[in-house]
């Protein structure tokens, strides 16, 4: 098989898990769909697009940019969150997305940073999110259930983010590898798809987003941990169980925060 061809096959592999993911939701109770929608769906897609084409370096340098990152995604959440009602869809997206844009240019600009700094710069934002929207870890309604149509947005969304960074990231190198694996594509679509429905349901939405940070900064720290022992391409496999298990100690501890009317 051609290196093509295993890219290609590579590229519709993760595109079918994802929309397999995402049409699991449908219909399914609060927690099911927080759950699925904090897994490194296309995280997981974008950085093993990576480590199948790059070394154990770049691939690490990529998930410590990507680490990097959160305090941009959660700028883009929280402007989506409270201009939501204030903005028709595409201004609400500009906005949202030119704030993700500024903080990521301003973080990148400072150099790349230990983990440990990854991780106390991502839960100051996390904290400091509170004062923008404030925590309701408790499940208030349902989270967005996609139509078979809208789950393949973020199937062909990780279909392309594979073969750009299959094909790219040797050009563009680690740093806006890891910009494109973190980018937030699919709480773009999800945004819009919130406001073309007119649903009332959107602040529960990037409240279950935004706990599902956790996760992905479980996967992220496994990959810069596991990848000089495993491997970058291993590494990007195996760190999707910690962000599993954290994803589910998430969902389990907001179950107990709910009252029992409102819990399935």
């Amino acid at each position: 098989m051609t290196e093509t061809a295993i890219i290609l096959v590579r590229a519709l592999s993760c595109g079918a898990v994802v929309w397999i993911m995402i049409r699991a939701v449908e219909d399914a109770p609060p927690p099911l769909a927080a759950w699925i929608i904090a897994l490194p769906l296309t995280m997981a897609a974008g950085l093993l697009a990576v480590a199948g084409t790059q070394g154990d370096a770049f691939v690490q340098r990529a998930a410590v940019s990507a680490c990097m990152s959160f305090p941009a995604m959660l700028t883009f959440m929280m402007l989506a969150a409270r201009l939501f009602d204030r903005l028709p869809a595409l201004p609400l997206l500009a906005v949202s997305l030119s704030g993700w844009l500024a903080a990521i240019s301003a973080i990148t600009a400072t150099g790349p940073w230990s983990l440990t700094t990854c991780l106390i710069v991502a839960v100051a934002a996390f904290a400091l999110s509170h004062l923008i929207l404030p925590f309701r870890l408790a499940f208030t309604a349902r989270v967005i259930s996609p139509t078979q149509r809208r789950a393949l947005i973020p199937a062909a969304q990780a279909v392309v983010m594979v073969l750009v960074l299959s094909t790219l990231s040797g050009r563009i190198g680690p740093v806006f590898s890891g910009w494109i694996a973190a980018a937030p594509m699919a709480m773009t679509f999800v945004t819009l798809g919130l406001k073309r429905a007119g649903s009332r349901n959107a602040q529960s939405t990037f409240q279950s987003a935004r706990l599902g940070i956790p996760a992905l900064f479980a996967y992220l720290a496994s990959v810069i941990l596991l990848t000089p022992h495993l491997g970058g391409m291993t590494a990007t496999l195996a760190a999707v169980l910690p962000s599993l298990g954290l994803s589910a100690l998430v969902v389990a501890g907001r179950l107990t925060l709910t009252p029992k009317e409102i819990a399935p």
